[in-house]
C-alpha cells in the first residue's frame, strides 16, 4: 500500500499520522535579492515549518503557517475554509516582507496549500505491518515523500525477495519510537 493518506486508515493507534494543512506562496521573479546571503535556504527555527527559498527563475517560495487537521485539537472546518487560507497567506507575506525589507519588488504570483502528514518521529513507514503478513506499506510521510518512495520501493523489493534490509530498523514498523 502506497496510497498516501488513504493508507493510514489501516494503521493501528501506535502508528497514527498527524495531518496538517500547509500554505505556500510564490512570488513573481525578483530583480535583486538584497539582504539575502547567497540566496540560502532558510528555515525559521521558532516555527519549524516556515521556510524560505529561491527558485532558478528568481522567485521566492515560502511556506508554513500549518494547521492541524487531524487529532483531538483539529478543526475539520478549517480544511476547506478559504478565509483561513487567505489569513495564512497574509501572515506568510508579512513574514516575508519583514524578513527581507531590502527586497522592494515582492509581488505574490501563486498561492496554494495542501495536506501534509507526519509520523511521531518524522520518518516514513516502510515494510510489513505487524499482524498483516505479506501486506507491504510504503507511506512516505514527512517532507521527503518522493525520496522515501524510491527508498521504499527498493526495500519492499528486497522484502519480497526474502531479504531483511537493515534500513528497516530505521523505517520499519518495529523501529523504536
Amino acid at each position: 500500500m502506497s496510497a498516501g493518506y488513504e493508507g493510514r486508515k489501516y494503521l493501528p493507534k501506535p502508528y497514527r499520522v498527524k495531518l496538517t494543512r500547509s500554505f505556500t506562496l510564490v512570488t513573481k521573479p525578483i530583480k535583486e535579492f538584497n539582504g539575502w546571503f547567497e540566496r540560502c535556504i532558510i528555515r525559521d527555527t521558532e516555527d519549524y515549518y516556515t521556510y524560505f527559498r529561491t527558485t532558478k527563475d528568481n522567485r521566492i517560495m515560502m511556506g508554513g503557517e500549518d494547521i492541524e487537521i487531524s487529532g483531538e485539537h483539529s478543526k475539520m472546518a478549517d480544511l476547506k475554509d478559504e478565509r483561513v487560507a487567505e489569513e495564512k497567506y497574509k501572515k506568510l507575506f508579512s513574514k516575508l516582507k519583514n524578513m527581507f525589507p531590502e527586497i522592494k519588488d515582492i509581488e505574490i504570483e501563486y498561492k496554494f496549500n495542501g495536506i501534509f502528514g507526519i509520523t511521531g518521529d518524522g520518518l516514513p513507514y516502510i515494510g510489513e505491518l505487524p499482524g498483516m503478513p505479506n501486506c507491504y506499506f510504503c507511506l512516505g510521510y514527512g517532507s521527503n515523500g518522493i525520496l522515501y518512495s524510491l527508498i521504499g520501493a527498493k526495500l519492499i523489493r528486497d522484502l519480497i525477495s526474502g531479504k531483511e534490509p537493515k534500513e528497516l530498523e530505521l523505517f520499519g514498523f518495529k523501529r523504536k519510537r
